[in-house]
């Protein structure tokens, strides 16, 4: 995370935060999602192999929409 931060909650349950500074792996075919962000949000993201997309989602249980 190069400014700012973000939540992200994944299809375990767990919601993690991750700020400026932070870094994180997460494995492939892992859901996840955005919940919230700053502002001003700055992310370096790197991706192997580099074949992926979004694919929009119902909210995870227990969260609104």
């Amino acid at each position: 995370m190069l400014k700012g931060w973000v939540e992200l909650s994944f299809e375990d349950g767990r919601t993690i935060r991750v700020e400026e500074g932070d870094s994180m792996f997460i494995p492939g075919h892992v859901r996840h999602n955005e919940t919230n962000a700053a502002m001003d949000i700055e992310i370096l993201e790197v991706s192997v192999p580099a074949d992926m997309g979004t694919k929009a989602c119902d909210a995870p249980a227990g969260m609104a929409a």
